[in-house]
C-alpha cells in the first residue's frame, strides 16, 4: 500500500468524494487527488500535511502505514463515533485505557474499520448494561 492507496482508504472511510476532499486541502478539482490516489502525482509536503489533518491521520501514518500512536486508528474511530453515537464515547476510553482489563480486547481488536469498532462497543454496552 502507497501514500495514495492509504489516502483513498481513510478518504472513504470518512465519507469524501475527491472534490470534498480537494476542496478542503487547496486543491483546484478531484482530478489531483484522482491522480495522488493512483500515484501518477506526488504530493509535496506541505499539502500531505493538510490531507492527514483532514484525514484524522499523522503524515508518517500516509507516508509508511504506521502509526506513531500506539492505539493504531484509535482518532479515526473516536471521530466516528463522535458523530454516529457519543454515547459509546466511554466505553472507547475504557477499552483503550492502558490500565483497564478491556485492553486486551483494544490490542486485538485496534485495526478494525470505525463501523466495527461501533458494533463492537455496543456489545460491549449491551452487556453492562445487562441486556
Amino acid at each position: 500500500m502507497n501514500v495514495g492507496d492509504r489516502i483513498k482508504r481513510l478518504r472513504d472511510r470518512k465519507g469524501l468524494t475527491q472534490q470534498e476532499l480537494a476542496d478542503k486541502t487547496g486543491y483546484k478539482s478531484k482530478v489531483a487527488i484522482s491522480k495522488i490516489e493512483s500515484g501518477q502525482r506526488d504530493i509535496p509536503r506541505h499539502k500531505l500535511e493538510r490531507v492527514a489533518e483532514v484525514l484524522g491521520t499523522t503524515v508518517e501514518y500516509l507516508e509508511t502505514g504506521k502509526n506513531i500512536n500506539e492505539l493504531g486508528e484509535f482518532g479515526l474511530n473516536r471521530k466516528y463515533l463522535e458523530s454516529a453515537d457519543p454515547d459509546l464515547i466511554p466505553y472507547l476510553d475504557e477499552l483503550s485505557n492502558p490500565n483497564s482489563k478491556k485492553r486486551i480486547l483494544f490490542d486485538k481488536v485496534k485495526d478494525l474499520e470505525p463501523s466495527d469498532v461501533e458494533s463492537l462497543l455496543r456489545v460491549i454496552r449491551m452487556f453492562e448494561e445487562g441486556k
